[in-house]
């Protein structure tokens, strides 16, 4: 069983998930910054779940109801207090991982065919280099 699986019948304890999911991005190294991005939308699905009135159980029904409550709009500006939602999806999906594998893998955006303007071919470079884990501090790579 499953270290954030609440009993055996396959379902899973919305807090200890999360609990176990924000373990996991720390465990691979994700920086803390993005750890509290993460956070703080579960936190938010936590409320969302207590204020429907549901059972404080991770499902994928609960993440899609979420998601259409809070999701972002097509040009929708955001209020103060509300900038958690612009990682809605990507933490979602975080948590959907982790509750259906048990870890999380690190997302990566293919940029092999993007046009990119010249000036920005040496920071996609690094950035590149950064996320294979080739970059180290000042300057020197492995």
């Amino acid at each position: 069983m499953d270290s954030h699986n609440s009993n055996g019948s396959g379902v899973q304890a919305l807090e200890p998930l999360c609990q176990g999911a924000a373990q996991e991005l720390v465990m691979r190294s994700y920086a803390i910054r993005t750890v509290n991005r993460y956070k703080r939308v579960w936190e938010h699905l936590t409320d969302f779940a207590h204020a429907e009135g549901l059972p404080s159980e991770y499902t994928r029904e609960l993440a899609l109801r979420f998601e259409q409550a809070y999701g972002l709009h097509n040009g929708e500006m955001l209020m103060l207090g509300q900038q958690w939602r612009r990682h809605l999806v990507i933490s979602l999906k975080a948590l959907d991982d982790f509750a259906s594998t048990s870890t999380i893998a690190r997302f990566k955006v293919e940029t092999t065919g993007l046009r990119v303007p010249v000036g920005m071919h040496q920071v996609l470079r690094e950035y590149e280099q950064y996320e294979n884990g080739q970059h180290r501090p000042g300057g020197a790579t492995r």
